[in-house]
């Protein structure tokens, strides 16, 4: 299996949706996304589906230094071969990557939360630092479109805590801020609690323990407004800051078959 049926197999084998999309974009693209998802999936199993915290650490140091040889044209795994590849046509940022890995790292020493700015760049490392990546493949002609993937990634992963409440419980994570407690308790046994329990009337909190302030981010972060609390943070503002010669410069559609 060369490295290109390698990370194209990953994907499929992830039974995500997104193998499907994925098929529908010029070859150039596709594979350069494949390459991508093999890379967030590979880094995000070596912490969900490991058991030994020196042992995780180590293959997400090891992870760091694939990226840098990805960027010296010295890749070894499969994966970071194919991002080398990748990088010959589209200018996918180092530290987005690098984002990346220090986002699922954070999963070995955050389990809970206690608000939302802390939660911001964790969400932001998860989710919108893949969203930098893939408009770098895309393509877009108004550099306004990575203010809105790093926004849509945060809405995005708000969404993804939300749905995986109970899994993450299971798992011993609490994602939504201990801030948002209310009468029923704090977010962590609110939640525990509905893991053990089948979903019903009687396991979902009360009203005033729901997290009655997720929507209002949800909209900014859709809108483009960040919260106050986080205005003038360095979360990835470097990112935003792209070179001139990368700033709104559309793609061209490659050559080569879908």
């Amino acid at each position: 299996m060369n490295a290109g049926q390698f990370v194209s197999r990953l994907t499929r084998k992830s039974r995500s949706n997104f193998f499907y999309a994925f098929l529908c974009l010029p070859r150039a693209q596709r594979e350069a996304i494949y390459a991508c998802y093999a890379f967030c999936r590979i880094v995000d199993d070596a912490v969900d589906l490991g058991q030994d915290r020196t042992a995780q650490r180590a293959e997400l140091a090891r992870w760091r230094d694939e990226i840098a040889r990805v960027y010296e044209g010295r890749a070894e795994h499969p994966a970071g071969q194919r991002l080398q590849v990748a990088l010959r046509r589209f200018p996918i940022p180092r530290t987005a990557l690098e984002e990346i890995i220090a986002g699922v790292e954070m999963d070995l020493d955050h389990p809970t939360y206690e608000t939302w700015d802390a939660l911001y760049p964790y969400c932001y490392r998860v989710a919108s630092a893949v969203g930098l990546c893939c408009i770098e493949i895309f393509g877009y002609s108004d550099p306004r479109a990575r203010e809105y993937a790093v926004n849509l990634g945060i809405a995005l992963q708000l969404t993804n805590i939300l749905r995986d409440v109970q899994v993450d419980a299971r798992a011993g994570r609490t994602y939504l801020p201990q801030a948002t407690s209310g009468a029923s308790g704090s977010p962590r046994r609110i939640w525990a609690r509905a893991a053990t329990r089948r979903s019903s009337s009687s396991s979902w909190p009360s009203r005033g323990a729901r997290p009655r302030v997720l929507p209002a981010r949800v909209d900014r972060a859709a809108s483009g407004r960040r919260p106050s609390a986080l205005r003038g943070r360095d979360h990835g503002a470097h990112l935003l800051r792209a070179p001139p010669r990368h700033r709104g410069a559309p793609l061209r559609p490659s050559s080569a078959a879908a």
